[in-house]
């Protein structure tokens, strides 16, 4: 562990791998919309309120992001802060003089006074953050009730984090999941590698580095607290209100520069990654004995993850990468999207014909 890197204790065992369910319906939803990055932490300064009516006013924000219409009405609509706080809260954020109310009337018209422009750090967020789906709490609203401006601050400053097409997700040099492995056996030019019991890690940088204490008393230190526990707390809230998810990607090293391969689904990632994981099991399934497999089962103490990999190939790792669950419809989304499709057809066919190909081992 370098200095400013923190690791989180053994997450849990990874379940066997079942068939893949329905597919996530709520991903990508709606338009966007964008904020400064920079005018964004000024705005969380004042409290949990004055953020929250913030993103719902940027939500209906015109074109360039720098007025909008909607006021008290909106924010009782798609939150559960009540009339009188969503007032104040607009009044906070104009005696801070990080909007202003250019008319009155029934329907004013606020400057957000941020006109974000790719220098200031632009943030692009799904609409679908604020006004939701199905008839259930938005994310907003949901983050909100964790009552701490902080999980809502790194909420919308991951998004500024999330790389889809390079990382598959959050870069994977701020937050990651770190697998452990063991070769289970080999079948022809292929190594069976067995992985388990991710272990999370977070780096004190970007837009972690203001959930990280600056000193530990005593008090924390002997109860086993360290600098990061914020980081994971809030990482951990996100991640319990289904809003982060830890995609498993299979990568040729654990090196920088290293490439992903492909992504494991495992039942966290979308259904075709999902299905993939699931091909990949049954292939490797079928490439090593029973007892290979119950001996990789007690060196792992989990039921593993199988993955047939070329034997040339001999540093790949698992690395879980956090991935926002709702994403803005941009080029980028989908031309990630185009990306991954791709990737995971090209797979999925090459663990079909190990799968059939294969000298089943698994009775013998």
């Amino acid at each position: 562990m370098t200095p400013g890197e923190y690791a989180r204790g053994i997450v849990g065992a990874v379940p066997a791998l079942a068939p893949c369910g329905a597919p996530e319906s709520s991903c990508g939803v709606g338009h966007f919309f964008a904020i400064d990055g920079k005018h964004w932490e000024r705005v969380c300064t004042l409290g949990l309120n004055p953020a929250v009516a913030y993103m719902v006013m940027a939500s209906f924000s015109g074109r360039l992001n720098d007025v909008t219409r909607a006021s008290t009405h909106a924010i009782e609509t798609y939150t559960r802060i009540s009339r009188m706080r969503a007032k104040d809260a607009i009044g906070k954020l104009i005696k801070a003089r990080l909007i202003t109310k250019d008319k009155e009337g029934t329907r004013p018209l606020y400057s957000l006074r941020s006109k974000p422009t790719p220098e200031a750090g632009l943030v692009f967020l799904p609409n679908s953050l604020v006004v939701g789906a199905n008839g259930e709490d938005s994310p907003l609203e949901r983050v909100r009730q964790c009552q701490d401006v902080m999980t809502l601050r790194l909420f919308v400053d991951l998004y500024h984090e999330q790389f889809l097409p390079d990382s598959g997700g959050i870069r994977r040099s701020l937050a990651w999941e770190v697998f452990e492995r063991v070769r289970v056996g080999q079948q022809g030019p292929y190594v069976v590698w067995g992985f388990g019991n991710p272990r999370e890690w977070v780096s004190c940088s970007g837009s972690l580095e203001p959930h990280y204490r600056a000193t530990l008393t005593e008090e924390e230190k002997a109860g086993g607290e360290s600098k990061a526990t914020d980081a994971f707390r809030r990482l951990g809230q996100l991640r319990d209100l289904g809003i982060l998810k830890w995609i498993p990607h299979l990568y040729e090293s654990d090196k920088p520069e290293a490439e992903i391969i492909h992504s494991v689904g495992c039942g966290q990632g979308e259904d075709i990654e999902n299905k993939l994981g699931t091909k990949a099991q049954e292939a490797a399934v079928r490439m090593v004995t029973p007892g290979q497999l119950d001996w990789a089962r007690e060196e792992l103490d989990c039921e593993p993850i199988l993955l047939p990999v070329l034997r040339h190939m001999t540093e790949v790792v698992l690395i879980g990468i956090a991935r926002l669950h709702y994403r803005p419809r941009t080029k980028m989304t989908a031309a990630w999207w185009a990306k991954a499709n791709e990737s995971m057809m090209h797979w999925g066919a090459i663990y079909d014909r190990l799968r059939q190909n294969a000298t089943s081992r698994l009775y013998q």
